[in-house]
């Protein structure tokens, strides 16, 4: 009898050890990416101020040539 509660006990401990480090290898992956994610956002972030200022300067070079300023 107590052979096996320690068995049993034995067995709880193991997949108890194994759900955890499947949950820490999520933590991990979703860790990565929400790195992943962040570099992406930050490059558009830089690709939108370039297209605002290349915008802006299309527009000034529009006025010019309307006569607007």
């Amino acid at each position: 009898m107590i052979r096996q509660d320690i068995a049993q006990q034995a067995s709880a401990d193991t997949n108890l050890r194994v759900d955890v480090e499947y949950i820490k290898r999520g933590v991990d992956d979703i860790r990565l990416e929400q790195k992943a994610q962040g570099k992406r956002i930050d490059d558009l972030a830089e690709r939108v101020t370039r297209v605002e200022e290349s915008a802006k300067q299309a527009h000034k070079r529009l006025n010019r040539l309307e006569g607007g300023e």
